[in-house]
């Protein structure tokens, strides 16, 4: 197979994407869990927080990388 690079990093880019809205809705969920339990919300945002920080980071660097392009 052959993959241009453009096209595997358009793919990288809509899997954060998708990564970034799946770990959304899992804090949201755990959070009603949580409140629902009558447990404390903290435990539930500590667990997501990364998975969250990770794909917003990329996205970040790719828009940084993309401005920094488009600026030469």
């Amino acid at each position: 197979m052959n993959i241009k690079k453009q096209d595997t990093n358009q793919l990288i880019k809509d899997l954060m994407i998708v990564a970034l809205i799946i770990n959304a809705l899992a804090l949201v969920l755990h959070m009603g869990l949580n409140i629902f339990a009558g447990q404390s919300l903290i435990p539930a945002v500590t667990k997501h927080f990364i998975f969250i920080l990770i794909p917003i980071m990329y996205l970040a660097d790719e828009a940084k990388k993309n401005k920094e392009v488009g600026n030469r």
